[in-house]
């Protein structure tokens, strides 16, 4: 999988900040302890874009690559 990311003001931490909470598991909407790619972009594109408009007042949009059923982390 890739993950990209398109930011005009560079400001990334929003971005880095859900990224990680999604792969320590409030990603994982099926809670069957696998992050998959689908579930990761659904979970950014749900928090990353609000938060960065209210934060900063520019809307940052992730953009996630590959087979939305492949796997990208497994939880302990």
């Amino acid at each position: 999988f890739f993950f990209f990311f398109f930011n005009d003001t560079a400001t990334t931490e929003i971005y880095t900040y859900y990224f990680f909470k999604g792969l320590q598991g409030e990603a994982d909407a099926n809670r069957d302890r696998k992050i998959t790619v689908g579930e990761m972009d659904a979970f950014l594109k749900e928090n990353v874009p609000y938060m960065s408009r209210r934060i900063s007042g520019n809307e940052q949009n992730p953009v996630m690559l590959g087979s939305a059923a492949e796997v990208m982390a497994w939880l302990k």
